[in-house]
């Protein structure tokens, strides 16, 4: 592998390698708390051994838990962790695993601030990355955006937010660090069965150049101006979800001066 090669670390964080990863530290951890029979199906008991907490009860339903049939339960709802739980616990140790055979390293995040220069003034970028894959020397290889979602199998490709901000790492990495960082992954987790999908993108120059910078320039027109901005939300989903959607009007419930 070349010294900074992002395709072929991206490659590697697959689904099927984070569900394996997943299973494996679950069963590392039952070994780690002696409770190695959650790592093996205990099997039927013998045909003629009878527990008394079984007495009287539908014998097809006993049959099923004799046989480790799994139980029919709807999956979990909410966070099983929240903020940065997720890239810490998860998705960083997951990563190292991913790399620990080859040259690169993982690194918790890394911060930028860099001027961005727009037709009416000077916007400053400044943020600081989800877990990034490096080298040894700490060269960047691959910048992640790590994003909990309701549903992954509803993620088809990125949103668009998600895309500017991992475009904003991007560029950011690339100004203050002298390097060309023009590949980063955004990763979606699944809020309540961990499942994983990596969305692997390159830096589109027409995306940040005709819609990225173009709302931060208006933002920062806005915020130098009286009064506050127009409530035009950028994606048709945002007022639905949206903490000020009352003083905004745009709900149908009672609203008061606040």
């Amino acid at each position: 592998m070349s010294e900074r090669d992002p395709s072929a670390v991206a490659d590697r964080i697959t689904p099927s390698a984070f569900d394996a990863w997943y299973t494996e530290r679950r069963r590392r951890e039952n070994a780690r708390l002696g409770k190695f029979h959650r790592n093996v199906p205990t099997g039927p008991p013998p045909e003629d051994v009878v527990f008394p907490s079984s007495l009287l009860r539908c014998h097809r339903k006993q049959y099923y838990r004799d046989h480790d049939a799994p139980a029919e339960r709807r999956p979990p709802h909410g966070h099983f962790w929240v903020g940065s739980n997720v890239e810490t616990e998860l998705v960083l140790p997951f990563l190292e695993a991913v790399v620990i055979d080859s040259s690169e390293y993982v690194r918790n995040s890394w911060g930028f601030e860099t001027p961005v220069e727009t037709p009416s003034g000077t916007v400053r970028l400044r943020g600081s990355t989800d877990p990034t894959v490096t080298t040894a020397d700490g060269t960047i290889v691959l910048p992640t955006e790590v994003k909990t979602v309701r549903d992954v199998d509803q993620a088809a490709l990125p949103k668009e937010h998600h895309r500017a901000q991992l475009h904003a790492y991007l560029h950011g990495l690339s100004a203050s660090t002298g390097e060309s960082i023009d590949a980063g992954l955004i990763i979606y987790l699944g809020k309540s069965d961990f499942s994983l999908a990596p969305f692997f993108e390159t830096f589109d120059e027409v995306f940040w150049t005709d819609r990225v910078v173009p709302w931060m320039e208006a933002h920062r027109t806005y915020r130098t101006a009286s009064g506050i901005p127009p409530a035009t939300p950028e994606q048709a989903w945002e007022c639905d979800r949206c903490e000020f959607r009352h003083r905004c009007g745009k709900t149908d419930g009672p609203v008061s001066d606040a």
